[in-house]
């Protein structure tokens, strides 16, 4: 051990436990703090810039209504909880019944391996790139990542225009 640096097992075991509840206090109290914060900001702006509640609702209109709701919330709450559920279950059964049938059939992994990774590659263009391209907007600051569905995807015989 080198002068001067002390491990957590030379501290004295009062020191030890009141630095672990004093960072797992700040743990707790910075991002609650904050949450409270950003919440009395957002209900603050409502009430002082007028903002009618169908662009933003402020945060005291929006517990009012779900307590005066809570019927109808908790009755469409619990079908939504169970397709969730079942849909989860249902993609990971047939998920890994997939990767098992891929893993053991080269044939199947020839067959299925290049459609996943063109699903993916769509999915993932696709968020990352403006709905039209011909709206002269970049692809969030990087042109390397266009909607496969844009004409300047494909080849063409007309020179591209500009981007």
């Amino acid at each position: 051990m080198t002068v001067g640096a002390a491990s957590a097992t030379d501290m004295p075991i009062a020191t030890r436990g009141r630095s672990t509840i004093i960072d797992t206090g700040r743990a707790i109290s910075l991002p609650v703090a904050a949450a409270l914060i950003f919440i009395a900001l957002w209900e603050f702006v409502c009430h002082f810039y007028a903002i009618r509640p169908v662009l933003l609702p402020a945060p005291s209109l929006i517990v009012s209504t779900m307590f005066r709701t809570s019927s109808i919330l908790w009755d469409n709450a619990i079908p939504t909880t169970m397709e969730t559920v079942g849909g989860f279950v249902l993609s990971a059964v047939l998920g890994s019944a997939l990767s098992v049938v891929m893993l053991y059939s080269k044939l199947m992994r020839e067959v299925l391996y290049p459609n996943i990774v063109l699903f993916q590659l769509i999915l993932f263009r696709r968020s990352r790139s403006p709905p039209c391209s011909s709206c002269g907007s970049a692809s969030n600051g990087n042109p390397g990542l266009r909607s496969p569905f844009s004409s300047r995807s494909f080849p063409s015989s007309s020179p591209p225009g500009p981007v």
